[in-house]
């Protein structure tokens, strides 16, 4: 009786064994997709230069690691329990607030000042935004910024408590201020939103980073309303009908909280989706650049503004100032192969639209690389030497490591 007892526990556990291999060969159960970035690496032919020089051994050992059987499975379990017994996120600077509200962490350290870059340095940006500001004036371009909220503006009081800090000075103090005593056109979202943040429905869900469907429409009234009373531009109507209040997430409404990778949801709040409208009625539309984060995004992939208040064929949206990425046409091209110059002259709008914790570097070298050219008295004839300056700029990466290699010699 008892050799037939190990038997049976010996074959339950060889079964145990096999499974994750199993699964991997056959997918015997479907299982949902991981959210965000995971490697996913295919096998690699052997060969005898690859199995030589250990490369096939470690992309086979890479292999198995990524197409393990059941792995899905285990990684939202792992994430459930941190995220059930101990409020703790494994989606990287995810952190968990009370009453289920997400954070990134370094929005939090934004409000509190811990990113604070000094006065001097955003006396220069603003001063800087000043000058290109009205030098674009008198080619007949009006530029805006445009400030919006953090979600840590509207929920302060959520914070998880290892997290709580005394406030210090935050860029967006001085900015502001700034901003005012150079006569700069600015448009503070953020003041607006805090003003409004006992708002009937939410202005942001707890499981995003980024405003609300309903928050993007009131920015949008605000914002396009001030665009017309400071500039000569007419915009088409927007027409808000009534819409939907539901508890199913739309658009980026629950972005972090796909990121958390949980077998179940973590709430079920209820968030309202206007209905929107467009009157068309203009022939010319204006065309428009927009410079900015992905706060910017809302406006053309959660409800249609900018196709249907932009002239699309001469309107861009340059993402962090590195890739155009609306219209989609013209996704993936990058701003350093663009000829700046023609880019910015001929354009009735700008805006350069900035949350409040990009604004350590507002513009993202946008109004430096403009204003290197503006100020040349050539401009189609632009020197090779200002080329790569604006090129270098405009690519992030690229100029991180020429800071890194300045600072070592």
């Amino acid at each position: 009786m008892k050799s037939k007892v190990k038997i049976i526990l010996f074959s339950f556990f060889v079964v145990l064994l096999l499974l994750p291999a199993l699964q991997r060969e056959f997918n015997v159960i479907s299982f949902k997709p991981l959210n965000g970035a995971f490697s996913n690496t295919s096998r690699k032919q052997l060969t005898v230069n690859g199995f030589l020089n250990n490369k096939y051994q470690t992309a086979f050992e890479q292999n198995l690691i990524d197409s393990v059987g059941f792995k899905n499975f285990f990684v939202r379990l792992n994430n459930q329990l941190g995220y059930s017994l101990y409020s703790k996120s494994n989606a990287k600077k995810v952190v968990v607030g009370t009453e289920g509200v997400l954070y990134e962490d370094y929005y939090i350290k934004s409000y509190y000042g811990n990113d604070y870059v000094g006065f001097d340095f955003i006396d220069n940006k603003v001063k800087l935004f000043s000058q290109l500001q009205n030098k674009l004036a008198l080619k007949g371009v009006k530029l805006f910024l445009v400030i919006t909220p953090s979600k840590t503006a509207i929920y302060p009081n959520n914070f998880p408590r290892y997290m709580l800090s005394e406030k210090d000075t935050t860029n967006y103090e001085i900015t502001v201020k700034l901003l005012d005593k150079y006569n700069c056109n600015y448009l503070d979202l953020k003041k607006y939103f805090v003003s409004i943040k006992n708002s009937k429905y939410p202005l942001f869900p707890k499981q995003g980073i980024h405003w609300s469907g309903y928050g993007i429409t009131l920015a949008a009234d605000t914002m396009f309303k001030y665009i017309q009373r400071n500039s000569n531009v007419k915009l088409n109507n927007i027409i808000i009908d009534e819409g939907s209040y539901t508890n199913e997430y739309m658009g980026t409404d629950n972005d972090i909280g796909d990121a958390q990778n949980l077998l179940f949801k973590s709430t079920y709040e209820k968030l309202y989706y206007p209905k929107l409208s467009f009157s068309n009625k203009l022939k010319e539309k204006p065309k428009v650049l927009v410079v900015g984060d992905s706060f910017v995004n809302g406006f053309w992939k959660f409800y249609a503004y900018f196709s249907n208040l932009f002239d699309e064929s001469k309107s861009s949206f340059w993402y962090y100032n590195q890739t155009v990425i609306w219209p989609e046409i013209h996704e993936h091209t990058k701003v350093s192969d663009l000829n700046l110059y023609d880019e910015v002259v001929n354009k009735d709008i700008i805006l350069v639209i900035t949350s409040e914790q990009n604004l350590n570097n507002f513009g993202f070298f946008f109004i430096d690389n403009v204003l290197n050219i503006i100020n040349d008295d050539c401009p189609e004839e632009l020197s090779e030497v200002n080329f790569y300056i604006n090129k270098i700029k405009s690519d992030s990466d690229w100029y991180n490591k020429i800071k890194e290699k300045a600072k070592t010699n």
